[in-house]
């Protein structure tokens, strides 16, 4: 049982780690696309 609830944890901090970075990416993006057009 503690196994279990030891890799649903890991599954979750995994997902919103993954999450973020997905935010962070596209945030990186439209940062890029947006100082282009500025220039």
């Amino acid at each position: 049982m503690n196994k279990l609830l030891l890799a649903l944890a890991a599954s979750l901090i995994g997902h919103v780690i993954a999450w973020f970075h997905m935010q962070a990416q596209f945030r990186w993006e439209w940062a890029k696309s947006f100082w282009w057009i500025f220039l």
